[in-house]
């Protein structure tokens, strides 16, 4: 009864421990301090700094991840979240690639395979975070590199 006299509710307990694990683990402040590296650089290092932070947290983001698919202002308060690393990634990849104008489906790539549930996924590699952000590296700078498609969806280019 003490929590909930604290905090009101289970989600606001949820949300003061992520915010106290963010704020200690610098996730906030996840492009703070990169304007002076070159984009790609830039994505590197917030790669780095997410893939760290996953690992650091792995098993915590696990138990959340699960509550939320039953819980939805878990759910909620976890999209939320995702929500300000979106914003964050997308002001990296305007640097990264102004060519590529407001790619909302690169955007959404850039978010889902540097999200926790992928990053979990990648099973032993996970377990070296820096090997993670490596490999994760690789596979999205080619993509933010790419000169946009011109033509039509349709493959028309």
């Amino acid at each position: 009864m003490t929590v909930y006299n604290q905090f009101g509710s289970r989600t606001s307990l949820i949300e003061a421990v992520l915010d106290q694990v963010v704020a200690r683990d610098r996730m906030d402040q996840l492009v703070d301090g990169t304007s002076e590296l070159d984009p790609a650089e830039a994505l590197h290092a917030a790669l780095m700094t997410t893939c760290r932070f996953w690992r650091a947290e792995r098993l915590l983001l696990r138990r959340l991840f699960a509550v939320a698919s039953a819980e939805p202002a878990v759910a909620a308060l976890l999209a939320r979240r995702e929500g300000w690393r979106r914003d964050q990634f997308a002001a990296l990849l305007d640097r990264a690639a102004p060519a590529l104008g407001d790619n909302n489906a690169l955007l959404d790539l850039l978010v889902a395979v540097t999200s926790f549930p992928a990053y979990d996924h990648l099973g032993a590699t996970a377990d070296a975070p820096d090997l993670a952000a490596d490999l994760l590296y690789r596979l999205i700078r080619p993509l933010v590199a790419a000169e946009p498609a011109t033509g039509s969806a349709t493959g028309n280019h």
